[in-house]
């Protein structure tokens, strides 16, 4: 079982300017409860998209500094598109283990959970999934 404290020790310790991150929170049940099986970040690239031979590096760095499997490793990648419930999971109980500018990473999640709340306060009010499910059905009955 993993310990969020010795993790976010061992994170702030990574060379994290070399893997050209521009700040790493660490969010989920490691986050959330103290103590985990596995270790979620989310991780703004610097300088724009990272892509998938940028996280394995990440993933790679992470998991040797903490002495754990690869497969323990998760590393979502900070951008426009990020999912809702990642986006609200770290900024409720996420721990950041490193930033290049202080604040920067608070800031990006408060105008990305923002983003999330009006949406699904939009959803509700037009009740785009009722609609979609209404669609579906209509579509399979033929």
């Amino acid at each position: 079982m993993l310990r969020l404290r010795e993790v976010a020790e061992s994170l702030r310790r990574l060379d994290w300017r070399s893997l050209e991150a521009e700040w790493v929170v660490v969010f989920g049940s490691l986050a959330e409860r103290g103590e985990g099986r596995d270790v979620d970040l989310l991780v703004k690239h610097r300088g724009g998209k990272g892509g998938s031979e940028w996280r394995i590096r990440v993933v790679t760095a992470v998991a040797d500094a903490l002495g754990i499997d690869y497969s323990l490793v998760d590393v979502v990648e900070a951008e426009p598109d990020t999912p809702c419930p990642i986006i609200r999971s770290a900024w409720r109980r996420g721990v950041i283990v490193y930033e290049e500018e202080k604040g920067a990473a608070k800031e990006w999640l408060l105008r990305r959970v923002m983003i999330c709340w009006d949406y699904e306060i939009a959803a509700k009010k037009l009740r785009l999934v009722e609609t979609a499910v209404e669609a579906a059905r209509r579509r399979w009955r033929g």
